[in-house]
This record gives C-alpha cells, sequence and structure tokens, in this order.
C-alpha cells in the first residue's frame, strides 16, 4: 500500500512548500492509475493541472512538425510535472506516458488556480520550477548547440536523470526505458553514433549500459567532460 503523502513529500518541491499549502494540495488532489502506454496529460491538449508520480515513472516529450518524438524529461516518484500549461493556460506542449504502471497524484487546473492565484507570494511558489526549466533551456541554446556530440550526450545523461524543473545538482538516477533512439532524438545525433559514445563512456568507467536502460556510475567525471571543451 502506496503512503500518497510520503511519496509526494520525498520530491523535492512539495516540501518547500509552505504548509497551508501543501494541506490544500492534498486535499483537493486525486490518485490516477495509469498502465503502461497510457497518458496522463497529452500534447495539443487543454490544461490539465499539475501532477506528480507517485509510484512508476513517466516520459515527457515532444513530437516536432516532422512526426520525430523528442523525449524531454523523465519524472519519478515525488516529482511534479505541468507547470508550464497551468502557468499560461495553453495547451499542453508535452505529453506524459507511463513508461511503466504509474500511481499519479493529480491537481487538476481549477485547483491549481484556486491555490496558487490568491496572491504574488503564492504564484510565485508555483513558477520557480518552471523558471529553472527556462534557465536550463537558455543554457542549452546558448552553450551547448556546436559543442562536441560527445559532450551534449554526457550532459544529456546528466539533465535526464535529474527532475527537469529542479537545480542541476546532486544525484543521478538510473535512466528506465531509455534507449539510443530516444538519446538520438534528443541531440540530433544517429543512432550509431549514440551507440559509441556510451561505448566509450562505458569503457572509462562512467555509466553502465543494459537493456532499455543507463546507468551513471561516475557522475563527477561525466559532468566534468560535459561541462569541458579540453
Amino acid at each position: 500500500m502506496i503512503n500518497i503523502t510520503s511519496a509526494i513529500a520525498s520530491g523535492k518541491w512539495f516540501p518547500e512548500l509552505p504548509h497551508p499549502i501543501q494541506k490544500a494540495v492534498l486535499a483537493m488532489g486525486n490518485v490516477v492509475r495509469l498502465e503502461t502506454g497510457q497518458t496522463s496529460f497529452v500534447q495539443g491538449n487543454a490544461p490539465t493541472g499539475i501532477h506528480c508520480v507517485i509510484s512508476g515513472q513517466l516520459r515527457i516529450s515532444h513530437v516536432d512538425r516532422h512526426g520525430h518524438e523528442v523525449l524531454m524529461a523523465l519524472v519519478r516518484p515525488g516529482e511534479w510535472t505541468g507547470f508550464l500549461c497551468a502557468l499560461d493556460g495553453k495547451d499542453h506542449f508535452y505529453s506524459a506516458v507511463a513508461a511503466e504502471p504509474c500511481a499519479i497524484f493529480r491537481l487538476n487546473y481549477p485547483a491549481v488556480q484556486a491555490i496558487f492565484e490568491t496572491d504574488v507570494a503564492t504564484y510565485k511558489l508555483l513558477e520557480a520550477p518552471e523558471l529553472n526549466v527556462a534557465r536550463a533551456l537558455a543554457r542549452f541554446a546558448i552553450a551547448e548547440v556546436g559543442r562536441p556530440l560527445a559532450r551534449r550526450v554526457a550532459a544529456r545523461l546528466c539533465d535526464l536523470g535529474r527532475w527537469a524543473y529542479g537545480p542541476n545538482s546532486g544525484p543521478v538516477a538510473a535512466l528506465d526505458h531509455v534507449t539510443q533512439e530516444d538519446l538520438a532524438m534528443s541531440t540530433h545525433a544517429s543512432r550509431q553514433s549514440i551507440n559509441t559514445i556510451l561505448r566509450d563512456f562505458e569503457a572509462r568507467g562512467w555509466i553502465s549500459i543494459g537493456y532499455g536502460r543507463v546507468d551513471v556510475i561516475d557522475i563527477v567525471s561525466l559532468e566534468w567532460f560535459a561541462d569541458n571543451d579540453q
């Protein structure tokens, strides 16, 4: 039996909310169960609120105008997603698909508005995670484009192993349900190039490669390599 409150409190965002806000979120949300392949929200659909993974894992992806699915993030227990459209009220820019059976705590859009749009200070609590994403995207656009592919792949491994809406620090989780094709699409590279780079990282002792899984073993070396051009 999953303790919903404990699962939500194990993440990075919820525990930092003021206690009255926490109580309101828990009181107004509900749990939804998803089987593998089912969606928590769909790109192009109206905002559904914010979603916390209680168990399992969500794949956050965007389908571009050519029909290519780009893996943007992995959301694990205690972590939330859906902040962008909860802030601007526009359609979902991403889809969230269960990579395995999931339990999701969902705070629907009207409840988000009722709780977080009461004053500026409370609204900033909802805004803060999305600002982290904006900074990360700016860093990628400025610093990563044009850099050697191997360093971009190293950075992507670190990014996917952490909550997309949190600070870019701390341990890196294992990348489950991630294929070399996923990494190729998200770094604009060929699968063959990704395979060569991952094998090199594995030979250096930085990662371990399994079927649909990558474990980061030496995060210090991988981050150093991602951040340095020498």
